[in-house]
């Protein structure tokens, strides 16, 4: 297993060795003011874009999300941590085909319980959930 630091995450730099897309999470650590998140990856076949993002506020993350999704990449990892009251993101997005997805954010206890029964009436499963304070 490989391990970086996020400034080392470059697509350039990974996928030319052919590391898979890291695995994202957060240490909720203080650490210089902030938490940092922790990349790993593994080596297997040759993975196809990808591109991580870490460190964003509630607007960068959406408008992160909205862009990469409109470029066909599909969230596949993601961590969510506090600092100082602010909520942080990080995401991991693949260039991938798959089934119909749905991501959803900074949902209270009462609009996550109805939007779990929603999906899950439609069909859908629930592949993640990350809870955190701020």
């Amino acid at each position: 297993m490989l391990a970086w630091c996020p400034r080392l995450l470059k697509k350039e730099r990974v996928a030319s060795v052919g590391v898979a897309a890291p695995t994202l999470a957060t240490l909720s650590i203080p650490l210089g003011g902030g938490c940092k998140p922790l990349a790993c990856g593994e080596l297997e076949s040759p993975v196809g874009p990808w591109v991580a993002r870490y460190g964003l506020t509630n607007g960068q993350f959406q408008q992160a999300f909205d862009q990469l999704t409109d470029q066909g990449y599909r969230l596949v990892n993601r961590s969510d941590w506090g600092v100082n009251g602010q909520a942080l993101h990080a995401g991991i997005f693949e260039q991938r085909d798959g089934p119909p997805w749905c991501s959803y954010s900074n949902l209270t206890p009462k609009h996550f319980q109805q939007t779990f029964e929603d999906l899950t009436a439609k069909g859908y499963r629930l592949l993640r959930i990350s809870g955190y304070g701020v």
